[in-house]
């Protein structure tokens, strides 16, 4: 079930202070309530008969892609080259009562959609793939936004995992390939590793929340990644991300804040990678984070294509 708005206390601890400095918090809360209903069952193939169109925001990225520590980072973990990221808006009316898979199957088969995600993929993003033609089923999973801050990592110091050092120093491991992914550190190796001695760390549910998802994608990297040493260049990275793509409203009543942004990750079309991905890979990635108050949809590719293919 993909989750209604979640609050995020407010903390003496340091850093859920920081939640504010991390996500974009607005003033007011818009009324969202049927679009909650809307996105919360999963179901099967949609039977809904729910029309959504879809109209391409230009640009709606640029200015985190072009920022220095982004585009550096993103270069440097070789995700400049697969990271597809866009922006839409929808129009149509939220039935509380439908299928959250008419909306996204409307999505991935709305021509607008089709031709932005076909020109993303042009130029240095020429060996990702696009969604064409018309889809019947999505396979997708419902991703959590609780976790607001990065003091949901700060597990990873303590003395029973300890995968990072106090000074965010990545601790090493012998190398280790996962589906074309060198794990060199144990972060990634509690990423990429199912059977990783730091496993327990985080629950199936932590799992789940679109925080884990972007750092394991950021610290995975591409194919060719050149792994940091410290997780702080990975932090700045995804506190800017996470703002270009969540919206949280002030809780007044909790004393902190809570994302009316729902994030669902997208695992295939018609049973197949093929209009996702260019190949089929464990590390392959593809989101969408619907903020239904303001009616906007964001897409989320990144294909991982193994260098010894």
């Amino acid at each position: 079930v993909l989750p209604a708005p979640v609050r995020a206390s407010a903390s003496p601890d340091r850093s859920s202070a920081r939640a504010m400095e991390i996500v974009r918090v607005e003033r007011e809360e818009p009324d969202d309530t049927a679009a909650s209903e809307l996105l919360g069952p999963v179901s099967s193939p949609a039977q809904d008969a729910v029309s959504f169109s879809f109209t391409h925001v230009p640009g709606a990225f640029d200015q985190w892609r072009a920022a220095q520590e982004t585009a550096d980072g993103l270069s440097k973990w070789g995700l400049d080259r697969t990271l597809v990221l866009e922006k839409f808006r929808f129009a149509g009316t939220l039935d509380p009562h439908a299928s959250p898979e008419s909306l996204m199957l409307d999505f991935f088969n709305d021509a607008a959609v089709q031709s932005a995600l076909a020109t993303a993929t042009t130029g240095p993003r020429q060996t990702m793939a696009s969604p064409h033609g018309r889809f019947q089923r999505i396979d997708f999973e419902p991703l959590r936004t609780r976790a607001l801050d990065f003091h949901f990592f700060a597990r990873l110091k303590s003395a029973e995992f300890n995968v990072l050092a106090d000074s965010g120093y990545l601790r090493k491991c012998m190398d280790e390939i996962y589906d074309g992914a060198t794990a060199c550190n144990l972060l990634m190796d509690l990423f990429l590793n199912e059977e990783s001695e730091n496993g327990s760390a985080f629950s199936e549910d932590e799992r789940h929340e679109l925080l884990w998802v972007l750092l394991r994608l950021l610290t995975t990297g591409g194919p060719l990644s050149q792994p940091e040493e410290n997780v702080q260049p990975y932090y700045n990275v995804l506190r800017s991300f996470l703002r270009a793509l969540l919206h949280v409203v002030r809780d007044p009543d909790a004393g902190g804040v809570r994302s009316i942004s729902r994030a669902v990750r997208v695992n295939s079309l018609d049973g197949s990678h093929v209009g996702l991905f260019p190949v089929d890979n464990s590390n392959n990635i593809c989101l969408l984070v619907f903020t239904p108050a303001h009616r906007t949809v964001s897409f989320l590719s990144s294909g991982f294509v193994p260098f010894f293919s």
